[in-house]
């Protein structure tokens, strides 16, 4: 018998997946890099007001061309607007603001720390179980961010502690977010 045949095959769209996965990665490492390109042209706020319109408007006309499904629930329609809250609106907000007053290597390095705080979040809440895998995974981040913090010596001109506080505050709503809308969303 041959080793493929051993082997069940590998769902058609995994490769799509992981396409997703890695292009989510380049934006998300590479906002703040971008963010400092454009603030000496846009303020925070504004450039906040035009990503969640925007994004709004987006989600709307997908949603319009894909489904015809209605959020007809009270609750799931309070729910979701408290995740627009947290996860869209103070989220921005909060990271625009921060990202302007710091370097864009302090908010790469501070948004390490999302996946701590969403376990943290989870575990105080009952929603996961800590395991050595988690720990295991959470200190390797951890690791690598001081390890680049010691390498570099990052003092960082520009950046601020308001300006690190700002955006360590927004990773810690987008993890209230990430923990919060995984059972929502995934009805």
């Amino acid at each position: 018998m041959s080793d493929s045949a051993a082997r069940p095959a590998a769902p058609a769209h995994g490769w799509r997946v992981h396409a997703v996965l890695l292009a989510i990665q380049v934006v998300f490492s590479t906002l703040p890099v971008a963010t400092k390109l454009v603030l000496p042209v846009i303020e925070p706020l504004a450039i906040s007001t035009l990503r969640i319109f925007g994004s709004a408007l987006a989600f709307a006309a997908v949603k319009w061309v894909r489904t015809r499904e209605r959020v007809t629930s009270r609750r799931d329609l309070l729910a979701l607007a408290g995740l627009a809250l947290v996860g869209v609106v103070l989220n921005q907000v909060l990271f625009l603001l921060g990202v302007a007053r710091t370097t864009a290597i302090h908010a790469n390095i501070l948004i390490t720390i999302i996946p701590v705080f969403t376990l943290a979040v989870a575990l105080a809440l009952g929603r996961e179980r800590l395991s050595a895998a988690k720990v295991g995974g959470i200190a390797l981040a951890g690791t690598g961010a001081l390890y680049l913090i010691a390498a570099r010596n990052i003092a960082g001109e520009g950046a601020t502690v308001l300006g690190d506080g700002l955006v360590a505050v927004n990773a810690f709503f987008y993890a209230c977010y990430l923990v919060l809308s995984k059972d929502l969303l995934r009805r």
